[in-house]
């Protein structure tokens, strides 16, 4: 009997033992999958803040983002009146009662915050906060600052404890010895004009930015300075979520109006943020770099994915 004629009277069986060993890698590589998920699953979570008592009984977290810059952004300078520590207590040695509103914790007078870059993942949370004079540096929940441990964070502030104490900084707040004591209070917007989006931007600023293309803008540098000074109106309505790509870590960002901020400089709701200035805003630690090096830089490079494809935005700064 001739080769061909033996393999044509095997090929059954030859068949058979192909189609068993590929099932069974493809069963391994299932319960790989399986475990993995598994041992995700089984990791305890960050237990919780209590939260407003009509709202529920964890404190409301939103990150996870950053963002970053870029995204997950939360951003917001726009606060209730500063609570002073009561006679009894200081604002670090308040204690925590049970079921206690964290929004009615005492204001903490360690620190400072200037930044808050929330998402819906905790995890990729993070905040700028400068602890007496020192500079401003990057904390996550779980990190020490000035003697506390960062419990949780908001769009707009920061909670912090010692011990069984648990104290707040709303973002710009904090330091209050540092402040003048006649410095006013942040006064909440005006409503939004009839016909106009609540997140559209104020004529006086929207005169300050200028389209030369779909990709290329010019902005006043006074706008920056109010943005960072007003976070929470301008950036409020924008969150950031971590994303994977082909071509790496990104911060989709969504809740971006055509007539908000970023929507005036050119991004668009789902745009993909990978980098500003070759910074990458998906990572927390170069996205606070970012924040601190590009304030004073003369143009910004945008990169983004939308729709799948990269694409860049160039801003010049006059």
């Amino acid at each position: 009997m001739g080769l061909d004629a033996r393999i044509k009277s095997l090929f059954p069986a030859i068949l058979a033992a192909f189609v068993i060993i590929v099932a069974y890698f493809q069963a391994k590589a299932l319960g790989h999958l399986v475990a993995a998920h598994l041992e995700l699953a089984s990791l305890p979570a960050p237990p919780p803040l209590q939260a407003r008592a009509s709202e529920s009984d964890t404190l409301p977290e939103r990150a996870t983002d950053g963002s970053a810059i870029l995204a997950r952004n939360p951003f917001d300078s726009i606060t209730g009146p500063l609570k002073a520590p009561s006679d009894s207590a200081t604002a670090s040695e308040a204690p925590v009662a049970n079921n206690a509103d964290p929004y009615s914790d005492p204001v903490c007078d360690a620190a400072r915050v200037m930044l808050i870059t929330t998402a819906d993942d905790p995890s990729w949370s993070f905040a700028a906060i400068a602890a007496g004079n020192s500079k401003a540096t990057l904390r996550r929940i779980g990190d020490e600052v000035a003697g506390h441990v960062v419990a949780g964070m908001t769009w707009d502030r920061v909670w912090l404890t010692k011990g069984g104490s648990r104290c707040q900084i709303p973002i710009h707040q904090g330091l209050a010895s540092a402040a003048p004591p006649s410095m006013p209070m942040p006064m909440s917007p005006p409503p939004p004009r009839p016909g106009r989006s609540r997140y559209a931007l104020p004529p006086e600023i929207a005169e300050k930015i200028r389209k030369i293309s779909d990709t290329q803008f010019e902005v006043d540098r006074s706008v920056l300075t109010t943005v960072m000074e007003r976070q929470g109106e301008f950036l409020r309505s924008v969150r950031v979520i971590p994303t994977q790509t082909p071509n790496g870590s990104s911060l989709r960002m969504v809740g971006i109006r055509p007539d908000s901020l970023l929507g005036s400089i050119g991004l668009n709701n789902g745009d993909q943020l990978m980098t500003i200035n070759n910074f990458d805003m998906s990572d927390p630690q170069s996205a606070l770099q970012a924040y601190s090096r590009l304030q004073n830089a003369d143009k910004l490079d945008v990169k983004v994915i939308r729709g799948g494809q990269p694409m860049n935005i160039e801003i010049n700064m006059r």
